[in-house]
């Protein structure tokens, strides 16, 4: 077994370790919100008798549907003004000159730029499909990146 192998099984072994310790607490909660009231403490993962009677008692609670209520509303309205808040901002920033635009332009793509090192990196442990076809880099395409636009084979001989 070459030393490439031995990583990708590693890795393919943690990543699973991972994902079953991240999943098997939500099927567990999941599992507890369909049985029946008198056997959430027994010691099962699948419910003997599958109920919809804690559904039913949540929403039949008002105290409950009003905070849904409230939640949904509230989630709507900021989606709402943040949408016209930032398409009016954009439009102005494209379209206007006023003092300090580069600096707020600048702020707001500086999330995007990356260093060489970091770019390289993301280039380097790309699969190998990648390169065969040799498309973009994903890590910068369209990132303003001296790299972006040049394949991750490009940046490897560079």
């Amino acid at each position: 077994m070459n030393t490439s192998t031995r990583a990708k099984t590693y890795w393919a072994i943690g990543n699973t370790i991972v994902i079953i310790v991240a999943i098997v607490p939500v099927l567990w909660i999941a599992s507890l919100s369909f049985k029946d009231p008198s056997t959430i403490t027994d010691a099962t993962f699948f419910p003997r008798k599958w109920t919809l009677d804690n559904y039913r008692g949540i929403f039949e609670t008002s105290l409950f549907n009003r905070a849904l209520v409230n939640s949904i509303g509230i989630a709507l309205i900021a989606t709402f003004l943040a949408v016209v808040v930032g398409s009016m901002a954009a439009y102005a920033i494209a379209r206007l000159r006023f003092p300090g635009k580069g600096a707020l332009v600048g702020a707001t793509f500086a999330p995007r730029w990356t260093g060489r090192s970091t770019t390289r990196q993301r280039c380097w442990s790309s699969p190998r499909s990648w390169t065969a076809s040799r498309p973009t880099c994903p890590a910068v395409s369209g990132s303003g990146s001296p790299w972006a636009g040049r394949s991750c084979a490009a940046r490897r001989r560079s």
